[in-house]
């Protein structure tokens, strides 16, 4: 396994660890809501853009194939993550999210963002649409990442490059909405304005344009297998747990 994908399991195991504990605490009532709202969003903002540039930064001596296979795994996982366990579930729960306060320690997960960009604890009609497409995308994306995982290259190419697009044109819409009402509905300090709202949706504009060249670079790539050059070169396992072919991987 290389280092920098050493490092990357490490930033990963961080940006589940953190937030877990930080609500942990908070239930327990052994730390101020905010503060943890604060720290968990800062490591996930750490952790999910480590993830995604520490193969383009650390992998110099690792193959082309080798440190895009690193980034598409990881920008996978953050493109699941995100959408699914907290956009999805808000999306389920908004009208019990709706009003929360700090004192609402078992409602915590969702108020530590909404905190920030207070149309989560109003549940506005905008904000519910598009939570729910990002959840639904982001099974989307867990689908293309299994694709990946199993060697279906440019399988995984479609799903993720078309759920990719509607995310960005829904991040878009995020953004800009609230900009041309003057972040009136964003909390007016720097961890709600920088760290939570550009910096924890910030990757969805970025990664929805570098993943398809990725994709791309490796479908070019001559005999490039993902199956196995996920397991033995990313991850180092022993050997691959499937039979694979020789030639590249191009669809299924």
């Amino acid at each position: 396994m290389p280092s920098f994908v050493r490092v990357q399991i490490s930033l990963l195991a961080l940006s589940i660890v953190v937030p877990a504990a930080c609500n942990a605490l908070v239930l327990l009532g052994s730390v101020d809501p905010l503060v943890a709202s604060n720290i968990s969003g800062a490591t996930l903002v750490v952790s999910w853009v480590g993830l995604v540039i520490t193969p383009l930064v650390l992998g110099s001596g690792a193959r082309t194939a080798v440190r895009l296979s690193a980034l598409l795994v990881a920008w996978g996982f953050v493109s699941v993550w995100g959408p699914v366990v907290w956009d999805f579930t808000w999306f389920l729960l908004h009208r019990t999210v709706a009003g929360a306060t700090a004192a609402d320690r078992w409602l915590w997960y969702w108020w530590m963002y909404a905190v920030a960009d207070t149309r989560f604890l109003r549940a506005d009609p905008l904000m519910v649409v598009l939570e729910c497409g990002s959840g639904l995308l982001g099974f989307a994306q867990a689908y293309a990442l299994a694709s990946f995982w199993n060697g279906k290259v440019r399988r995984a190419f479609y799903v993720s490059t078309l759920a990719g697009a509607l995310g960005f044109y829904g991040t878009v819409v995020f953004f800009a909405v609230e900009a041309l009402q003057g972040f009136r509905n964003i909390t007016p300090d720097f961890f709600s304005f920088y760290v939570k709202w550009w910096g924890m949706n910030g990757l969805w504009l970025v990664m929805p344009i570098v993943a398809p060249f990725a994709y791309a670079r490796l479908l070019r790539e001559p005999g490039y297998d993902a199956a196995t050059v996920l397991r033995r070169e990313v991850f180092g396992m022993a050997r691959s747990t499937r039979t694979v072919s020789s030639g590249p991987q191009t669809a299924a």
